[in-house]
């Protein structure tokens, strides 16, 4: 009695689970006959009849018009536009440093100072040989043209000595006036320059993301305030560019330089003239000390090198009692104001761009626009490919630093678009679904380039089509559909 009590158990369990599982796979069935997703999302049915109670709803929208841009990402470089080298005039000791690798250099800083004392020396001791050499000239000489090539050593000489003494003061006023107002008003313009550039950031982040307690008005009035001040930098900067003590200066320059040439010209044409022996030999004498002599000229204010570009120092190769030479290259400075970004590209990159371009430089979370400026031929030996250089301005990035660079490699503007989510394809062909007064029809198109969310539609759609843009199992040429219509 006892078993058959466990074999009636057993067998009232086992039709449990047979019912339990056959009720399952009832609803299972049933779930999978009404339902259906809706919108995109995987491939339209067959076109085969649906069932009399599957109604067909759509929704549909007109094509977009519009521009549409494919980016390729490169890898490129920052590289300074000029660099310059410097070289000291004379070799000798360096006897001062003013900047390291690093610093930035305004035109017309003193970099680095050399002895010239001997400089100073050989012009005094050129000077007396000269004076010697013209002394023996006129004790050994007597004739008219003699006379006259003596006349024009005395007038060279003043020249040339006019020209040094001219030489001393002009350095005196660059190096304690001129130079120094102009490397501070260069500063405060470039201070000025960045604090405009910070006010605009800042009202432009907050215009973009506003932010409780941050008043735009403030923001505004703090742009108009840095503006005010670049303007008046900017004066100060030009006023201490064209201070007119220095043009003044300049014109005296010229004034000296010319007044040395004339006599030193005249003085060459006289030399020309055929004298006696012993009067040529006595003229070589004096010619050899005059070049001696205009040698000196020449050296004296050379102990002092000073920067011929604005920019960062790249390189320092001197330091305080190096002997440097007149083929020492001391220091090299870079304009990293405005600098390019090198990248390279293939045929197909390179074709689809032009001079004038922009292209986007990222680094970090930073963002700058560059504008293309040079398009090589041909391509680079080594890599094959073709390097482009973009110009980028105020950018702050130090050259050799690696960035990224968007550049748009295929365009299209005023071109028909279709969501890439309801473009279907049979094998390679790709097609839409058009809505026709109740009724689907399936267009083959003909697709362009194309992003994430968008596609061009080269031809079989036009931007007064409405297009399916909702999914349905049954969904096919020929099938009846109504429009979806919201509630309310």
């Amino acid at each position: 009695m006892q078993n058959k009590k466990k074999m009636i158990v057993l067998v009232a369990a086992l039709l449990a689970v047979i019912g339990i599982a056959v009720a399952w796979r009832a609803a299972a069935s049933s779930v999978a006959a009404s339902a259906a997703p809706a919108d995109g999302g995987g491939r339209p049915g067959d076109g085969q009849a649906a069932d009399a109670s599957s109604e067909i709803t759509v929704k549909v929208q007109t094509p977009e018009v519009g521009d549409i841009v494919l980016t390729t990402e490169y890898v490129g470089k920052i590289e300074e536009q000029e660099t310059v080298n410097v070289y000291p005039e004379i070799s000798e000791e360096v006897t001062a440093v003013y900047f390291n690798a690093g610093d930035r250099v305004n035109e017309g800083d003193l970099l680095f100072e050399v002895d010239s004392s001997s400089a100073q020396l050989q012009l005094e001791l050129a000077e007396v040989q000269y004076e010697l050499a013209i002394a023996n000239f006129e004790k050994s000489t007597g004739s008219t043209e003699a006379g006259n090539i003596l006349s024009a050593e005395y007038a060279f000489k003043t020249a040339a000595q006019n020209l040094a003494d001219f030489k001393d003061r002009y350095e005196d006023y660059e190096d304690n006036t001129y130079y120094p107002n102009k490397s501070a008003a260069s500063e405060a313009l470039t201070e000025a320059r960045q604090a405009l550039s910070d006010a605009r950031k800042a009202l432009s982040d907050a215009e973009n993301n506003p932010t409780v307690g941050v008043s735009i008005a403030a923001l505004e009035a703090a742009v108009e305030e840095a503006e005010e001040a670049y303007e008046q930098a900017l004066s100060n900067y030009n006023a201490a560019v064209n201070d007119s003590s220095y043009t003044q200066y300049e014109t005296q320059k010229t004034s000296y330089l010319n007044a040395y040439n004339k006599a030193r010209e005249e003085l060459n044409i006289l030399n020309t003239m055929t004298l006696e022996e012993n009067e040529k030999i006595a003229q070589l004498t004096l010619k050899q000390a005059r070049l001696q002599y205009e040698q000196s000229i020449d050296n004296i204010g050379s102990g002092k090198v000073y920067a011929p570009i604005s920019g960062i120092v790249l390189e320092k190769n001197v330091s305080k009692y190096d002997q440097v030479s007149a083929s020492t290259i001391a220091f090299v400075i870079g304009d990293l104001d405005t600098v390019d970004v090198v990248f390279s590209a293939s045929s197909g990159g390179a074709g689809a761009l032009q001079i004038g371009d922009a292209v986007t430089v990222k680094k970090g979370s930073d963002t700058y626009t560059a504008t293309v400026t040079e398009i090589p031929v041909k391509t680079d030996s080594q890599s094959g490919l073709f390097k482009i250089r973009a110009e980028l301005s105020d950018s702050g990035l130090l050259s050799g630093v690696t960035v990224k660079v968007e550049a748009a490699t295929a365009r299209s503007e005023g071109a028909v678009l279709l969501p890439v989510n309801y473009v279907y394809y049979d094998g390679a062909e790709p097609y839409v679904f058009l809505y026709r007064d109740g009724i689907v029809e399936k267009a083959m198109i003909e697709t362009g380039i194309s992003n994430p969310t968008m596609i061009e539609c080269l031809s079989g759609v036009t931007e007064d089509d409405q297009l399916i843009v909702t999914w349905h199992p049954n969904l096919a040429d020929g099938a009846e559909v109504k429009l979806y219509q919201a509630e309310g």
